[in-house]
């Protein structure tokens, strides 16, 4: 930085500092609420409606996203309870929301799991060839 001599300089030295803190501060702003916007559940919706709308399995990747969706909400229940803490409803959020992404995006290992399940409970054996009566 050079050094400043004059009350001229001076005045204008603190202004082009000003100018420069109202640019950073409302990139901050913009950044924050960019953040905001992206943990809210309703926006990570959309994103998945979009997602499977778009594509041709609708189907499956309405049961997809469903199953993420459910086991996000049991998981935030699961490990919230209910608090009134905010931090800790905060972080269940968070969690609801990561849990529902991860599953919804790969829900092979969910289904798998569950027909195992079903398989144990029901005694019934599922397979894919034609069943004989």
């Amino acid at each position: 930085m050079q050094k400043i001599t004059s009350t001229i300089a001076l005045k204008d030295a603190i202004f082009k500092i000003e100018i420069k803190q109202a640019e950073q501060e409302a990139a901050v702003k913009e950044r924050f609420n960019r953040a905001i916007a992206s943990l809210n559940p309703l926006n990570s919706f959309k994103s998945m409606a979009k997602d499977f709308v778009s594509s041709p399995n609708l189907t499956t990747n309405l049961v997809d996203s469903a199953i993420g969706l459910t086991m996000g909400i049991i998981s935030k229940k699961a490990i919230v309870g209910k608090s009134k803490n905010p931090l800790v409803n905060i972080l269940g959020t968070l969690l609801e929301i990561g849990i529902t992404r991860v599953v919804s995006k790969n829900p092979e290992g969910i289904k798998s799991i569950a027909r195992q399940l079903y398989k144990r409970f029901s005694g019934k054996e599922q397979s894919n060839d034609t069943k004989t009566p």
